[in-house]
């Protein structure tokens, strides 16, 4: 990510553990926009929570059309948003399935329709996926 300079970049879940740390990682050559319900809030607490390349966009994948206005232009599409956490999940996977697959099918049909020249969209996982297996796996296995 080190390499992207002079985009605009939009991210998703901005404001989750992953998406304030990638925006800490291209805020300094780029113009960032963190889309995030605020459901948990890693970004305020960061040393660059107020750049000046930063734009913090309240609102939800579940709903396209409050997120077009903010992706337009965008030369990169991050998504991050998404239910996380074990417990959350166990509690509500109606809700945990409805925001996971409908929240980034959402994304990725507003970047289809919206934002043709959009360079690249890059989508991110939990660990949730794994189910129990995501205790005795390491980041370096294959199968």
């Amino acid at each position: 990510m080190d390499q992207i300079q002079n985009a605009k970049i939009f991210i998703t879940g901005g404001a989750g553990f992953i998406g304030s740390v990638l925006i800490g990682r291209l805020i300094e050559r780029n113009k960032v926009t963190a889309f995030d319900n605020f459901s948990r809030d890693a970004l305020s607490g960061r040393s660059y929570a107020r750049h000046p390349n930063l734009t913090v966009v309240k609102g939800d994948v579940m709903d396209p059309e409050g997120m077009i206005p903010h992706m337009l232009g965008a030369d990169y599409v991050i998504h991050c948003a998404g239910i996380a956490g074990i417990n959350t999940v166990g509690k509500s996977p109606t809700s945990t399935l409805n925001v996971n697959i409908i929240g980034s099918g959402n994304v990725l049909e507003a970047v289809r329709r919206h934002v043709p020249a959009c360079k690249r969209v890059v989508l991110f996982s939990t660990s949730e996926v794994f189910g129990n297996i995501a205790f005795t796996s390491r980041e370096t296995d294959c199968s």
